[in-house]
């Protein structure tokens, strides 16, 4: 397992890429974004593109290959933190160099607690497979 820690600069995010693409199951780190989306296609490649020159497609291929999940942390009307946004990378649409990211659950902050909405993940995708895999078939369609 590789756990790195927040990544601030090009290097951090080339080294955790690197990492994360060699084969180490459990990889963890922690990048600044608004959202899911934004931290796969333009935080984590902005960041590469410091250090290495690379296209946007070979960025968000070695992304795809390497990270499952990605798990968004927000600070609720009482600044108490909670996940809201449990999300798993999909496809590559080459026509607006994006990665796909498909929410698995989803956190709302009520009056009174956090309210967690689990949405079924697509079989095709990594974490799908993964899943039937393992025989957690009610989370896949």
């Amino acid at each position: 397992r590789i756990i790195v820690g927040e990544i601030r600069e090009g290097l951090g995010a080339v080294v955790m890429l690197d990492a994360a693409s060699t084969g180490h199951e459990g990889t963890m780190t922690t990048i600044h974004a608004n959202s899911c989306e934004s931290a796969v296609n333009e935080r984590f490649p902005a960041l590469v593109r410091q250090t290495r020159q690379a296209d946007t497609g070979s960025i968000l291929r070695s992304i795809s290959s390497s990270f499952d999940l990605i798990i968004q942390v927000s600070r609720g009307r009482d600044g108490i933190r909670y996940i809201s946004s449990i999300s798993s990378i999909g496809d590559i649409n080459y026509m607006l160099d994006t990665l796909e990211v498909i929410p698995v659950f989803t956190g709302t902050q009520t009056a009174n607690a956090i309210e967690f909405t689990q949405v079924p993940v697509n079989r095709k995708t990594s974490l799908g497979i993964r899943l039937s895999g393992k025989g957690i078939d009610q989370w896949v369609q």
